[in-house]
């Protein structure tokens, strides 16, 4: 696979005036791309997502001697939360959000539940957390769950579909398929989870097997 970069500078001249043209072309050819958004992120428009906010609160890193720009930690662990529910919770994304947890780096959780509550994604990032915890023995520090202020129904609720969930191996059988759905629904605001259901249906899945009915994030789910 060959990668082709582009400084922003360069880019956007090209993007601007004929965006439109330039991410038909890409995408036509299986290639994703956004400029300092992301899709995913949002789920396909169902979060509010500050990306501009994300942006001022960016680190820079270099990679590969390539100059570059990290998430905070905050807004990391949140995005991989999302990424979480949007592949309906499988391992893969789980494992992403325990080996984060575990490499020690400060995370500063009442600003965390803050940025959630902002982006209307308290639930997917307490869902994301206690799947990780309970199905990879993550740990979790005191007062992280609570600093999302998910009310204790809600809470309840979640914790019963992550154990159900959990206890259904092999997650590929039907009951793991229904139950990771309604887990993603559950981890959703009202709202939002209309919101994606509608997009569901007016995207059809992509790819053959997915789940017609899944949460909008089902139509971009990669393997």
């Amino acid at each position: 696979t060959e990668i082709y970069t582009l400084s922003l500078h360069d880019a956007l001249p090209i993007w601007k005036g004929e965006e439109k043209k330039v991410r038909w072309a890409l995408y036509s050819n299986g290639v994703e791309c956004d400029l300092e958004t992301h899709h995913d992120v949002t789920m396909n428009g169902v979060l509010p997502v500050d990306f501009p906010r994300i942006w001022r609160e960016a680190r820079p890193v270099r990679f590969r001697g390539v100059p570059a720009w990290t998430m905070s930690p905050e807004d990391l662990l949140i995005s991989l939360a999302v990424n979480c529910c949007r592949k309906r919770f499988r391992l893969k994304g789980l494992f992403d959000v325990a080996e984060t947890l575990g490499r020690g780096e400060a995370i500063d959780w009442p600003w965390l539940g803050a940025l959630a509550r902002e982006g209307h994604c308290e639930g997917i990032v307490y869902a994301a957390l206690v799947a990780a915890r309970e199905a990879l023995g993550a740990g979790l520090p005191a007062g992280s769950l609570e600093a999302l202020r998910v009310s204790l129904i809600r809470a309840g609720l979640l914790r019963s579909l992550i154990a159900a969930f959990l206890s259904a191996a092999p997650f590929t059988g039907r009951a793991g398929r229904l139950l990771a759905l309604a887990l993603a629904y559950a981890s959703l605001r009202p709202a939002e989870a209309w919101r994606s259901f509608r997009y569901s249906l007016t995207h059809p899945p992509k790819h053959k097997g997915e789940d017609p009915h899944a949460p909008a994030q089902a139509a971009v789910v990669g393997p």
